[in-house]
């Protein structure tokens, strides 16, 4: 999925020649800017998968354009938590990994791993209403999280919600062999 994920972004700059910066920056938050088009890293949690999940927010705001970005940000943070978690349980070492406890145990992480009950190989549903009520449950654990509490800048958009929420993803591992 790395792979897609850079193509996708790479042929996605491609027009109007658009740049991403990525810093590095004290401490242990991450992010993606839209306004200063940066992927920050924080130095004390260098990790590749932390990595993977910025770069599917400029993939995902580089595709959608800003008004479908900005006005689906929790759709946009649940796709990319899910392309996090399907890499992570894709490496190796994810087996008895610090990574697989969290998504035993924190509630919000769970309720993306649970995604998989869900959603096929290929990420389409294989029960509409099933994903949906799923995702209710995400959508509740996330706002239980102090980080994603603010309706106002985590809007969940119904229109582009269910199984649209994870269009991008489909398109990047419709060539992959997960």
């Amino acid at each position: 999925m790395g792979e897609a994920l850079y193509n996708g972004l790479v042929e996605a700059m491609k027009s109007e020649e658009k740049k991403i910066h990525i810093e590095f920056i004290p401490g242990m938050a991450s992010g993606f800017s839209a306004y200063e088009k940066t992927i920050s890293i924080g130095m004390d949690y260098i990790q590749s998968n932390g990595l993977l999940h910025e770069m599917f927010h400029a993939l995902q705001y580089y595709t959608k354009g800003k008004d479908a970005f900005n006005k689906s940000t929790l759709n946009c943070e649940i796709e990319a938590h899910y392309a996090q978690y399907l890499y992570l349980k894709s490496l190796p070492e994810f087996k008895g990994s610090y990574w697989e406890d969290m998504y035993k145990y924190d509630l919000r992480l769970r309720s993306i791993a649970e995604l998989d009950r869900h959603l096929t190989q290929f990420v389409t549903a294989s029960n509409d209403q099933k994903l949906n009520k799923q995702l209710e449950a995400v959508i509740n654990a996330f706002r239980t999280s102090d980080d994603y509490s603010d309706t106002l800048i985590y809007r969940y958009d119904p229109n582009t919600g269910g199984i649209n929420t994870f269009t991008l993803l489909q398109n990047l591992i419709k060539n992959c062999n997960q």
